[in-house]
C-alpha cells in the first residue's frame, strides 16, 4: 500500500533573460566578437582602395567564396561551388549541432566520476586526467625530479573497492584517498572499481 500526497508538491523554476547560461553566453559572445573581426578584416582592403588580390584575399574573409567573385569572369562560377558546398556543408552538420555543442552541458557521468583532487606542481606535472564516470584515467609526469609522489583522488563511491596499477585500496568515507605514485618518466594509472 502506498500513501499518496493530495497535494502536489510545486516546482518553482527561476525566470531567466536568456537561453543561455553565463558561460555559453560568453562563448557566443567571444565567437560574434571574432567574426566581426574578420568580416571587418575582410572589408579593409576594398576600403583602402589596395591591390586586387588583397581585395581578392578580403573578400574571401568576409564571404566564402568571395575572392573568386572579385576575379570575375570564370570567377562567378567558382563563387557559386563554393557558397553551394559551404551550403552543402551546413546541411551534412545538422540542424542544431552547434547550438548543442555550445549550449549543452556534458554527459552526466563526466560531473560525477572520480577526479585527481591533489597533487603537488610542479613537482607532479598531469597529462591526462580522464573519467568515463566510475573510473579515472590519468597520465602524469615527474616535474623536476623522478621518484614517489603522493597525489590525492575524490569524488569515489564511499567504502568502495578499486584497483590502480596492481593495487587495490578502499575509498574511505568521504569518498576521498591518497595514493603513492612512482613517478618515472610517463606514469600512466587507471583508477578503476573491482
Amino acid at each position: 500500500m502506498s500513501i499518496i500526497d493530495p497535494i502536489p508538491a510545486q516546482a518553482i523554476i527561476p525566470f531567466r533573460k536568456s537561453n543561455n547560461g553565463r558561460r555559453s553566453a560568453e562563448r557566443l559572445q567571444r565567437s560574434a566578437l571574432i567574426y566581426a573581426a574578420i568580416a571587418v578584416l575582410g572589408i579593409l582592403p576594398i576600403l583602402l582602395n589596395l591591390a586586387p588580390g588583397f581585395q581578392a584575399a578580403g573578400l574571401g574573409l568576409f564571404l566564402p567564396g568571395g575572392g573568386f567573385a572579385a576575379l570575375g569572369g570564370w570567377g562567378w562560377l567558382g563563387f557559386a561551388a563554393t557558397l553551394l558546398l559551404f551550403a552543402a556543408g551546413l546541411i551534412i552538420w545538422q540542424k542544431g549541432d552547434w547550438a548543442a555543442m555550445i549550449m549543452t552541458d556534458p554527459e552526466v557521468p563526466v560531473g560525477q566520476g572520480p577526479i585527481l583532487a591533489d597533487c603537488a606542481y610542479p613537482d607532479v606535472l598531469v597529462a591526462k586526467a580522464y573519467s568515463r564516470g566510475a573510473d579515472l584515467e590519468l597520465v602524469l609526469y615527474p616535474g623536476a625530479a623522478a621518484g614517489p609522489r603522493e597525489i590525492g583522488i575524490a569524488r569515489l563511491e564511499p567504502g568502495r573497492l578499486y584497483r590502480a596499477g596492481g593495487a587495490d585500496f578502499t575509498a574511505d568515507a568521504s569518498g576521498q584517498t591518497r595514493l603513492t605514485v612512482d613517478l618515472q618518466g610517463r606514469t600512466a594509472l587507471h583508477i578503476e572499481p573491482v
